[in-house]
């Protein structure tokens, strides 16, 4: 336990920019959940907006996880064969003077890890608008 909390972030994420975030959610289950306590605890003393909440919880309460939110999913077996991860996106085009527009929504996407790599195995894009009037789409997201 006192080397958890001495490094509590996994060396693999040690790079993680979480500066861009409003809110970071640390979940998991059971034993899962405790695991995740001494990283909640250190990025709290970072001043970092840290929650520490179940996933029964999170799922009562959906609205905890905004746009703005990086969900920081815990498993104690490590054998989790797919993440899920969700990213806002606003894009501007622009053509010409004349020609402008703006595109918002969120991308989904299911990680797989594949020989020792994360892979995305499927992508949904979700546009906050009901109707296009562009006169194409053609933006990598």
């Amino acid at each position: 336990m006192r080397a958890l909390a001495a490094n509590p972030l996994p060396e693999a994420l040690a790079g993680l920019n979480l500066d861009g975030y409003e809110r970071i959610i640390l979940t998991g289950m059971g034993a899962s959940l405790v695991a995740a306590h001494p990283t909640w605890s250190s990025m709290v003393a970072e001043g970092r907006p840290t929650w520490w909440v179940s996933t029964a919880q999170l799922l009562a309460t959906p609205e905890l996880v905004t746009p703005g939110s990086l969900l920081w999913v815990t498993s104690q077996s490590g054998e989790s064969g797919e993440v899920e991860a969700k990213t806002a996106f606003l894009v501007y085009r622009s053509h010409l003077e004349t020609d402008h527009q703006l595109l918002s929504g969120c991308r989904e996407d299911v990680l797989r890890k594949v020989n020792g790599a994360w892979k995305v195995a499927r992508r949904t894009i979700v546009l906050d608008a009901n109707v296009l009037l562009d006169k194409n789409l053609s933006v990598f997201l």
